[in-house]
């Protein structure tokens, strides 16, 4: 099956499918540490959760702010605001050309998530087409085990 193909073709119109390589992931962490002063605190002083943001949405005109919501209600169009301005006084910070890469080879996955792809390979869940990947795929003990029962719920 060809998984490109099929999320292309999920609706009407198609969606606009990019193909993506391990190296088009880039690292943002030390420019967001150069850029974004606040992190914490919003316009009324409300401390952000990062995990329930649902809508983000940035301006031309407002380049020193990040507004968003968490909801995605469309007939709410009332925004939080974040001002990630550097402060008086500070020089504007240079902005890289390039960013280095998210990661620096193969993501590693958790040895107890590898072998229950290996036993949906065994079991002919995953077509044999697709054995030769997943067998390929790079685990080691070291890396935690997360199980979807054991996520807190974010809506709490």
């Amino acid at each position: 099956m060809d998984y490109y193909a099929a999320v292309e073709c999920a609706r009407k119109p198609p969606y606009n499918v990019i193909r993506m390589d391990g190296d088009d992931f880039k690292d943002f962490t030390g420019l967001t540490k150069l850029l974004i002063r606040n992190r914490r605190k919003d316009d009324k002083k409300a401390t952000v959760n990062w995990l329930k943001i649902k809508h983000f949405r940035c301006l031309k005109g407002h380049l020193d702010k990040i507004f968003f919501k968490y909801d995605t209600d469309t007939d709410n169009t009332t925004f939080r605001t974040l001002n990630i301005s550097q402060g008086r006084g500070r020089r504007p910070t240079v902005i890289p050309a390039s960013l280095p890469p998210l990661y620096t080879g193969p993501v590693k996955i958790s040895v107890t998530k590898y072998r229950d792809l290996v036993n949906l390979c065994e079991s002919k869940v995953i077509h044999r087409d697709y054995h030769s990947f997943y067998r390929s795929l790079c685990c080691d003990a070291d890396v935690p085990d997360t199980d979807v029962d054991d996520n807190t719920d974010l809506d709490e």
